[in-house]
């Protein structure tokens, strides 16, 4: 397995997989070049000065392949990423906070 050798490089993937958790509720499947895509403008609006081509992206996905499923068909490389696994994962994993769902926030207090 490819370990990544910077902790900033590290934030940046894991910050691309939490920005996907917030935008997609449930799992879903996306072609390579466009998951690649995403990746390359996430990393650019949010100003990681990192470089990745298609392969090295593709290392990066390959070490949460339980949660984000690659394959491959006659119409290119798709990925199945399971939303709400993936998310339980990284918090599981201290990689990112939970997120509150509960929270009223015209007076701040939870549900």
């Amino acid at each position: 397995m490819h370990i990544i050798t910077s902790k900033k490089q590290l934030r940046a993937i894991i910050s691309f997989y939490e920005d996907l958790i917030f935008k997609y509720g449930d799992s879903f499947l996306i072609a390579g070049s466009e998951l690649y895509s995403k990746f390359t403008t996430f990393l650019k609006s949010n100003n990681f000065n990192y470089e990745y081509n298609n392969t090295k992206f593709g290392i990066e996905m390959k070490q949460y392949e339980t949660y984000i499923i690659k394959t491959r068909t006659s119409k290119g490389i798709y990925y199945n990423i399971k939303i709400n696994e993936l998310k339980n994962h990284l918090i599981l994993t201290k990689q990112i906070e939970p997120i509150q769902d509960n929270v009223n926030f015209e007076d701040g207090n939870e549900e």
